[in-house]
């Protein structure tokens, strides 16, 4: 979690104006307050973010978060901005029970369903029956120097791991498995039928690894192309979190081929860069 931003009256009213003229106005996303808040500054959560890809390139910003409502349904609004580049994502958990399903049967007829079903129960974990979700993503990045935006969607399946009826973790499923423990920094994605500890947010080699795997050059091009790097740049609350993991499928093999690039390594001279 980054450092919190401490606010005044006239840096909220600020960014409240940016948010409406920029989301509101500008893209017409028809963002609106709960009932319980009378500004989008209301019970603001700020803090500050790194989208550095190394020393050379910093890029230091402030991500804000808040919740609203779109279209009558509770949402999560991430707002970035870091130097020309401004960037939303927004959190949606999709309860529809036909859509649950079809992204369940997925999982259930894809090649890693009966590896994952293996690990867990190997480690006496099991899936939490009934607590299947699946989690809607929408990503938008735009830089004011270039004039250039990118817009993003993310569909994923979300079901609780327990291990004697507590939930441990979770596990996350579009087009690969990824698997949380609530005890483990890093996270599980599967090689070739292999369970491998990989890490979810690091500094140093391990970003410049990625970014070279996703293949953007510079913070710039990897938010255009990659908007996780800036909604998992900060993780502020459990959610938070929880819908990056939901980005983190989205490169899972980049994970695993930058997993030697962590400090400290037992094999540092296999990181790729």
């Amino acid at each position: 979690m980054g450092n919190i931003v401490n606010l005044s009256v006239s840096q909220k009213s600020e960014v409240t104006k940016r948010i409406e003229e920029r989301l509101n106005g500008k893209l017409g996303l028809d963002l609106k307050l709960t009932d319980e808040l009378k500004s989008f500054s209301d019970n603001f959560n700020a803090v500050e973010v790194d989208l550095s890809l190394n020393d050379s390139d910093e890029a230091f910003g402030t991500q804000y978060n808040q919740t609203v409502l779109q279209n009558g349904e509770l949402v999560e609004l991430q707002y970035t901005e870091v130097k020309d580049v401004w960037l939303y994502q927004l959190n949606k958990v999709e309860n529809n029970k036909e859509i649950v399903e079809q992204e369940f049967k997925k999982f259930k007829n894809s090649k890693e369903y009966q590896t994952v079903l293996d690990f867990l129960k190997e480690g006496g974990y099991d899936l939490a029956s009934g607590s299947q979700k699946v989690l809607k993503i929408e990503q938008y990045s735009f830089d004011e120097k270039s004039q250039k935006s990118t817009n993003n969607f993310i569909q994923a399946l979300s079901v609780d791991i327990t291990e004697k009826d507590e939930v441990a973790g979770v596990l996350v499923f579009g087009e690969n498995a990824l698997i949380k423990f609530n005890d483990d920094e890093g996270a599980v994605v599967f090689n070739e039928d292999t369970p491998v500890i990989v890490p979810m947010d690091a500094g140093g080699k391990w970003k410049t690894c990625m970014a070279d795997c996703i293949g953007c050059g510079s913070w710039q091009a990897c938010v255009s192309g990659y908007s996780c790097l800036g909604a998992c740049a900060s993780c502020t609350n459990p959610v938070s979190c929880f819908f990056c993991l939901a980005c983190g499928i989205a490169s899972t093999s980049c994970l695993w081929n930058c997993r030697m690039c962590v400090s400290p390594s037992s094999r540092p001279q296999e990181c790729p860069v």
